[in-house]
């Protein structure tokens, strides 16, 4: 069996939502020059919206071609949702989830669901892991290398840590703003240098502060 762990998705439905019901929880929707983004607290804008993200048959034909039997299907890490309040947050985690793993059910065969998770409240993040999998049917969560300027290690997400490993579930680390502050607009280097080497950074974090001696 051939297993991709890094395969994004934008539900269709919560996209609905974000559109509906996004300023209920501080999001708006804008209009750039690329398309379709969404702006977190005026702190934080995604990207656009790629349609292909939330388009299943298309998926399920891609993943045919190029010899993919399972995909472990994420948000997409623009999504994630660290710059809202705790809160905030927490409803937001649990309308993407929501979303998700009904996205995924159209094919249970082809797709294993990965929550998105409110590390801003670490509590509120590690309930949100156990409802996920428990009553979801997701298998773990993706994590970005940061949670707003911290970097894991500097943020108090032992909880988190502890809940995911009585659960058993697969982490899937994800750079999130590669190398913020360093000059990498050039020749891609944002993806072939910067998230590298913020992967690298976050994952020596977690060695180092003893995260998985611990956990």
């Amino acid at each position: 069996m051939t297993y991709d762990v890094h395969a994004h998705c934008i539900p269709p439905a919560f996209r609905e939502w974000l559109e509906q019901s996004g300023r209920d929880v501080g999001l708006a929707i804008v209009e750039e020059s690329g398309g379709t983004c969404v702006r977190f607290n005026d702190r934080y804008t995604t990207g656009p919206l790629r349609d292909s993200l939330g388009d299943m048959s298309t998926r399920v034909e891609d993943m045919d071609r190029m010899g993919v039997d399972v995909q472990l299907l994420a948000g997409w890490i623009d999504l994630t949702g660290y710059d809202l309040d705790p809160a905030s947050g927490e409803s937001y985690a649990r309308v993407h989830n929501d979303a998700l793993a009904e996205h995924a059910s159209l094919h249970t065969d082809r797709f294993l669901p990965l929550a998105t998770l409110p590390l801003q409240s670490p509590s509120a993040a590690a309930d949100e892991l156990g409802r996920a999998m428990s009553e979801l049917g997701m298998v773990g969560a993706q994590i970005a290398t940061t949670v707003g300027a911290d970097w894991l290690d500097r943020s108090p997400l032992d909880e988190v840590w502890e809940a995911a490993a009585e659960l058993g579930a697969f982490v899937v680390l994800h750079p999130m703003a590669p190398l913020t502050g360093v000059s990498l607009d050039r020749y891609f280097m944002s993806n072939t240098v910067g998230r590298p080497a913020e992967t690298t950074i976050a994952l020596a974090g977690l060695i180092s502060s003893g995260v998985f001696e611990r956990h």
